[in-house]
Order: structure tokens, then sequence, then C-alpha cells
């Protein structure tokens, strides 16, 4: 893992949850699916194919709407069309377009269409509102092999309390805390 090269990435991801990220990418196995809901820029998806890479080479899905109607800009340009050309280019300028798959839409409309293998790995960083947390986690559920890992950013931030709220009403075995920032669960199916 080239940690330079990813650390210097645009995101909104810091180095050490980005990667505790590629650790935990690392231990899926290659019939998985990692599921990044809220790609943004592409740097955690780029962590997370990093940790694949150096495992056991799992394909990384990033689901993110960017510029679908209806997505909400805020105040980093997250509907920006520049986002996703950013998005595209940070993942060739890391050489992972082979390990990464970009779903365009929004997270509860992609996982009722998923048809590609049971997600191992499941990392929400979407809205960040308790209502839209839990509707990520219920949509992408029936997708979760038995044992998934279920993991959520911003679970400590004073910012976003909204994720705390949600992920300590889920039903997730085994949650804890890494990096800081990063709530980390089993789901059991």
């Amino acid at each position: 893992m080239n940690r330079e090269r990813l650390a210097a990435l645009y995101g909104l991801v810091s180095a050490d949850v980005g990667e505790a990220l590629a650790q935990l990418a690392s231990v899926v196995p290659a019939d998985e699916a990692i599921v990044e809901v809220g790609s943004f820029q592409g740097k955690s998806t780029c962590y997370l194919a990093a940790g694949s890479k150096d495992g056991f080479g799992a394909k990384v899905f990033a689901v993110d709407p960017w510029d679908t109607p209806g997505n909400v800009t805020g105040r980093f340009g997250f509907a920006e069309p520049s986002t996703r050309d950013r998005f595209n280019e940070q993942i060739r300028s890391m050489r992972f377009a082979s390990r990464i798959t970009a779903l365009q839409g929004f997270s509860a409309d992609v996982a009722k269409q998923w048809n590609g293998p049971w997600v191992g790995l499941l990392f929400i960083d979407a809205d960040h509102a308790e209502a839209s947390v839990c509707a990520d986690f219920e949509a992408w559920k029936p997708n979760l092999r038995d044992g998934a890992m279920v993991v959520f950013d911003d679970y400590l931030s004073p910012k976003n309390p909204g994720v705390k709220k949600a992920v300590d009403s889920l039903n997730i075995d085994d949650l804890r805390v890494r990096a800081d920032w990063l709530a980390v669960g089993t789901f059991r199916g």
C-alpha cells in the first residue's frame, strides 16, 4: 500500500481512517463484495481497493448519486459534475480502475437492484442523518452475508450525532470503534 500517495488524495477521510478501512478490506474473501455507500471523490474508495489488493482481492463497489437529479450539493459540492470527474481521476491515478466498479444512484435504489456477490464489508458514509443511516443499512441488509463487517464513518463526530444514534439503534454485534471515527460491527442475519 502506498501510504503517501493515498494520504495525498483529495477527500474527507484522514490517513488513520483510510488505513483502518484498508485493513478491514484486506480480510474480505475474493468471492464477496466490498460496498461503499457514499464515495464522494474516491479517497476512501482507494483505501478500500488498496486493502483488497493487499488481501484477498475482493471487488470494491462505490455507490454514490454524484450528479443524479435530487442529490444535494452541500458545502462540499457532492452533486457537482466535477465531483464524479475527480472520483474517476483519483481512481485512475492510483491504478485501481480494474478493482473498483462505480454505481451511480441512490443507495436504496442500487441495493434493490444488486445482483452482485454477497457483501462481506459494507461501509456507510453517505447522508449522516439518523434516518438516512438507518435506511442505508436496511436497504443493504438483504445483500449482506451472515458475519459481514458493517462500518459507519463519523460515529463519534459531534458534528454528526445522527450516525451514533442510528448505529446504536441497529442490531449489530461486536460493535467497536476504530481510528476514532469508525464504528465497526458484525452483521448476523
